[in-house]
């Protein structure tokens, strides 16, 4: 890993080299895990306890994949599987340990969240399993059936166990988006953002990507003024904190106000949402090539591919686009977790799927938007725009081909 940064505090230099350490398979001194456990920074205290089940990587594939002791060896492949998109590695994995018999809840709620949609209905089999074994009060079963039921799209079940879960105001405010009730649900999920946040001082890097930046994809691929004010009311106030909060308000501000946008690029705390300024100020050939320059893999990108499948669709790119929206329709990560992508994403996957002429596909995506939007609380055009179609769809002979 090398020497750490300079402008890391004392603190994070502690944790960073406790992680060199164990890179060299070395196991951290007792004492210095502690102390990191019991820090006063969180994210030290938080990235310390994935210390004691640190790996190296090994290719696309952990060590921890090819065992089978321990708990931590099993969440490490999973976390591996996740990074790279390896599915097949997880998948032989997870079958040669459901054969012997174990199902930890916390494992399945993080199998849950790979991208494998085929597979859900083998995970929801291991879950059943592990409620024979757990019992039905698990807090962490709970959270795991919630993940999956939202990515099975079924949110009257996700959202009875995101109640018992154990992050219930993310999972049934993720639910309520997914059965239309987006206004409510993306309230109720955002403030139990916020007090995952509270408790960080400052915003460095790591927290503007992997807390504030999931936060804001639905209000910059809708571009809707109600998701901007409920972002707003519940984020504005984290702005003083850093430089780039700040920054990321204004630019949900002027989604709010439709005013205009900071597309000269001069804004340099918006470096890390470079992504979402292209895409709303509409230079996609420069997403495109932006994209290209980051890779489209790995978790921290998985929204990334919503942005740049919009670019691609109107850089007429249209095969891109429908191979693009297909993987993000599809991935039970972005289902659990940024639901109102994939469902912006079924309406322009079934019109993508018209134009090919598979008009079988096309209604089903059509149908699957409108069944569970069909009373939306926001205005949602790509809801209606479905409903014309499959409404055209179904009183075209079978015969007829699509158009153009």
């Amino acid at each position: 890993m090398g020497a750490p940064p300079s402008r890391l505090s004392e603190h994070r230099k502690a944790l960073w080299s406790a992680f060199s350490l164990a890179a060299q398979g070395i196991d951290p001194p007792s004492d210095l895990l502690s102390r990191l456990s019991e820090d006063e920074d969180p994210l030290v205290r938080t990235f310390s306890q994935m210390l004691p089940g640190f790996r190296p990587s090994e290719g696309p594939h952990l060590l921890a994949c090819r065992k089978a002791d321990t708990y931590l060896d099993r969440l490490n492949c999973l976390s591996a599987s996740t990074v790279n998109d390896d599915n097949r590695t997880a998948r032989q994995y997870f079958q040669s340990a459901a054969a012997k018999s174990w199902a930890e809840p916390s494992l399945m709620s993080a199998f849950v969240g790979l991208p494998m949609a085929h597979d859900l209905a083998t995970a929801e089999l291991w879950l059943q399993r592990a409620r024979l074994r757990a019992g039905d009060h698990d807090p962490r079963l709970a959270n795991a059936l919630a993940r999956l039921y939202v990515a099975m799209r079924k949110p009257s079940d996700a959202v009875i166990w995101a109640r018992r879960s154990q992050h219930p105001l993310v999972r049934e405010g993720t639910a309520m988006q997914v059965e239309g009730r987006v206004r409510t649900g993306f309230d109720m999920a955002l403030r139990a953002a916020r007090g995952i946040l509270e408790p960080f001082p400052t915003f460095d890097a790591f927290v503007m990507a992997v807390l504030v930046r999931p936060s804001t994809s639905a209000v910059f691929a809708t571009r809707n003024p109600d998701l901007a004010r409920i972002w707003l009311e519940v984020m504005e106030p984290f702005g003083v904190r850093s430089p780039a909060v700040a920054a990321v308000v204004r630019l949900v501000q002027a989604v709010r106000d439709h005013a205009a946008l900071p597309c000269s690029g001069r804004e340099p705390e918006l470096a890390a949402f470079r992504i979402e300024v292209l895409h709303l100020c509409g230079r996609s050939s420069e997403l495109v090539d932006e994209a290209r320059g980051r890779g489209e893999q790995g978790f921290d990108e998985r929204t990334t591919r919503f942005f740049l499948a919009e670019a691609h669709l109107r850089e007429g790119h249209t095969e891109r686009a429908r191979e693009l929206f297909a993987a993000v329709e599809s991935d039970p990560n972005l289902r659990s977790n940024q639901p109102i992508l994939t469902m912006i994403a079924l309406q322009r996957l079934g019109r993508l799927e018209e134009q090919r002429g598979e008009l079988a596909r096309a209604k089903e995506l059509y149908e699957t938007l409108v069944r569970l939007w069909d009373r939306v609380d926001i205005h949602v055009p790509e809801v209606e725009q479905a409903r014309k179609r499959l409404e055209a769809l179904h009183a075209r002979p079978p015969s007829s081909a699509a158009s153009p």
